[in-house]
């Protein structure tokens, strides 16, 4: 991401230059997954911000349209893998 003075705080720039891990999570059913940054900025652009990207997203497993974008990895009732966040067991 080409960038000549820092981005934005609470976009989707600021998010990627910050360097940490952020996950896309569901409203309704909690899922979530770890976001591709880039790929959410070829459609909306970098200074687009991260809440109203939020949303829009729409959840694979139970279709509901809205979430958030967050670093904080979200808390779950059961083990997940660290590197693929897939359930184990």
């Amino acid at each position: 991401m080409p960038s000549k003075k820092p981005a934005n705080a609470g976009t989707l720039g600021y998010l990627g230059e910050c360097g940490a891990t952020i996950y896309a999570v569901c409203d309704k059913c909690g899922r979530f997954t770890v976001a591709k940054l880039d790929e959410i900025a070829k459609h909306a652009g970098w200074r687009a911000s991260a809440a109203e990207i939020g949303k829009r997203l729409k959840c694979k497993d139970c279709g509901h349209r809205g979430g958030k974008l967050t670093s904080e990895r979200p808390h779950v009732g059961r083990s997940v893998c660290p590197r693929c966040l897939r359930p184990i067991g």
